[in-house]
């Protein structure tokens, strides 16, 4: 009889260590899976928070100028440098970076003129100048821009296409 009872204790002892064994990984996995959709989540809002910088100029009930044109070129400027600063020259030259981060923005008027966002201070100022100086001397007044934009497979911006309405 005594054995029977210690029989009974070990397997109560066995069941009860099974028991908290289970509750650990179903515990584990609960909490993995919740970190996964924080991070998911996480990474959503950055990139929506990314992307709102660019999607603001998408409105069709407003129309750009060039002065927005140039805010939107120096934001382009800002990723791209960012990315560019902490990649060798082979990355930024990489597939990797013109698919997924590289940020170009195009100006469809009287003229094409596709900014390289990554030589913006250099060459921007000279071709703006001249594009605003023949549309004002034109037109006397500004231009108005509509604004398209696409994006890279990763959800990010990639280009900024502002075509000329007026």
């Amino acid at each position: 009889m005594e054995n029977a009872s210690n029989a009974l204790l070990i397997a109560g002892g066995v069941l009860i260590g099974v028991l908290i064994l289970s509750l650990a990984v179903y515990l584990f996995a609960d909490f993995g899976s919740t970190s996964a959709d924080i991070n998911q989540r996480t990474t959503e809002q950055q990139l929506t928070q990314f992307n709102s910088k660019f999607t603001v100029y998408e409105s069709s009930d407003y129309k750009w100028t060039i002065y927005d044109i140039v805010t939107v070129a120096g934001y382009a400027h800002e990723n791209n440098k960012y990315y560019t600063d902490n990649m060798t020259e082979a990355e930024a030259n990489s597939a990797d970076f013109n698919n997924n981060y590289k940020i170009t923005v195009n100006l469809k008027g009287n003229r094409t003129l596709t900014i390289d966002p990554n030589n913006i201070q250099d060459n921007m100022a000279d071709k703006y100048n001249g594009m605003i100086h023949d549309e004002v001397t034109k037109n006397t007044v500004l231009p108005k821009y509509n604004c398209d934009i696409s994006y890279h497979d990763n959800g990010r911006v990639s280009t900024i296409t502002f075509k000329c309405n007026t």
